[in-house]
């Protein structure tokens, strides 16, 4: 817990992180910058929060939003179903979860749940870009599979247990032997990064530099590769109930490898789309996206109120 408040508290006083808005944002200008909300709340909560903050994580790299808040949904049912079936064969349960079980958590408080651990994830991967992005790679090329068996819940509780358990010995500076790519995902999610031992067609040391790993504490990867097919995807069968809708559970499965459109990108979409509609030869796009220029520089040194009119006028013109 120490380790990973240090990381947290390096992630938050960097600029990459927490960025002040621009009149190059604009309308959403007040919207930029992080969103610190889930890690005050683990802050300020009971020890075990901070466990199942780092679950949240976990499930927010592997999984899309509507996904991960299905899962959620039904961690939350088998995990209240499992403390009733306890108490009423009058075993002894811990207090502080015979309290939890009692309170309802609706899908929209799963929801918002994921929604700030997913800001979180999305703000430190900005900011620990070269960890992120050289584990990644070394990732893609790793054949590890997902390996647990049994259901949902099963599957996730013994993918985060193993986890934690793999980084608390790395912590102690004992050396570990990763056979399932499910701690690999944590290892990216919780952005700890220690030396690895990648054992291929030849052995490669990979110095990470993690300031929080001790040299002795190094992560031997793909040491047993296994030929089956779609390694690299999660898959669990989650029933179609905790997804808002009916039916049989059905297999979902995680693309590591899908990545969000950058907001750099979504302007040239925006862009794409307006030159669409204007039916622009593409014979002309260079002198468009001048246009485009120029009339930003107009907009920076004219009132808008005047300027935007206009241009909403001409805009109209062109599209009739």
């Amino acid at each position: 817990m120490r380790c990973y408040g240090v990381r947290a508290s390096e992630v938050m006083k960097s600029p990459q992180f927490n960025p002040q808005g621009t009149t190059d944002d604009s309308p959403f200008c007040d919207f930029v910058g992080a969103d610190g909300t889930c890690l005050w709340a683990v802050a300020t909560s009971i020890p075990a929060s901070f466990s199942t903050f780092l679950l949240a994580c976990m499930l927010v790299r592997a999984w899309d939003a509507r996904e991960a808040i299905g899962i959620w949904a039904e961690l939350v049912h088998e995990r209240v179903a499992q403390v009733e079936k306890q108490t009423s064969m009058n075993k002894v349960v811990n207090p502080h979860i015979a309290m939890a079980v009692r309170q309802t958590i609706s899908r929209d408080d799963l929801s918002k749940w994921d929604a700030r651990v997913r800001t979180w994830v999305r703000r430190a991967d900005q900011s620990l870009v070269r960890y992120h992005d050289q584990f990644g790679l070394i990732m893609k090329t790793l054949r590890t599979p997902y390996i647990d068996p049994g259901t949902t819940y099963e599957k996730v509780t013994r993918a985060w247990i193993r986890s934690l358990n793999v980084m608390e010995d790395l912590f102690r500076n004992i050396p570990q032997q990763v056979p399932d790519r499910a701690v690999l995902m944590a290892i990216s999610a919780w952005h700890l990064y220690p030396d690895l031992l990648v054992c291929q067609d030849k052995i490669t040391k990979v110095t990470m530099g993690d300031p929080l790993f001790s040299p002795l504490a190094v992560l031997t990867l793909d040491l047993e590769p296994r030929n089956a097919q779609n390694l690299s995807l999660c898959q669990w069968s989650l029933a179609l109930s905790h997804l808002k809708y009916y039916g049989d559970p059905v297999k979902v499965r995680s693309e590591e490898d899908l990545q969000r459109v950058a907001f750099k990108d979504l302007w040239l979409v925006a862009l794409g789309a307006v030159l669409r509609q204007w039916e622009t030869p593409s014979s002309i796009l260079a002198a468009s996206i001048v246009w485009f220029k120029c009339l930003e520089e107009v907009l920076k040194t004219t009132p808008s109120s005047t300027v935007c009119g206009g241009f909403l006028h001409s805009l109209n013109g062109s599209l009739d």
